[in-house]
């Protein structure tokens, strides 16, 4: 009973809590958000065209249907499943975003700070316990020219 309920409230919510959990990332996160909370719409809008479409064509399977309803019924379930192909393929490109930007050295959650801090602290290094790679290796000077004698 509460299936067809999740199905057409909670699949669109939950894409735009996702969306709404990448506005606190990187910029590159962010956009992937703004794309998933654009197709958020046009996926709910889908979904109900989708199953009104497919409760005509069942509805007058007995009458024998005209090939156009089958065509517009169709058009629409294959539209519904390309939203739903192109926020699947958002959704990964914003978790390997954050993903990458959580790897790459020095890098610190943002969303976990507040994002309160100033630019003067943004742009300075992050304190380490571990010093830097190379600290403490000794460069070797740089070779002589031979003198003419």
């Amino acid at each position: 009973m509460i299936v067809p309920l999740y199905n057409l409230y909670g699949i669109p919510s939950t894409y735009s809590l996702i969306a709404g959990s990448f506005s606190n990332d990187s910029v590159s996160a962010r956009t992937q958000g703004r794309r998933i909370r654009l197709l958020v719409v046009p996926l709910f809008v889908g979904v109900l065209a989708s199953r009104a479409l497919n409760g005509a064509v069942r509805r007058s399977i007995d009458e024998g249907a005209g090939t156009t309803l089958w065509l517009i019924a169709g058009t629409v379930d294959l539209l519904t499943y390309g939203v739903y192909l192109a926020i699947a393929l958002f959704v990964s490109q914003g978790l390997s975003n954050v993903y990458s930007d959580l790897s790459r050295p020095g890098a610190s959650n943002e969303a976990a700070e507040g994002g309160a801090e100033d630019e003067r602290e943004r742009e300075r290094p992050a304190a380490s316990s571990e010093p830097a790679p190379g600290a403490g290796v000794p460069v070797p000077a740089p070779p002589t020219p031979p003198t003419a004698s």
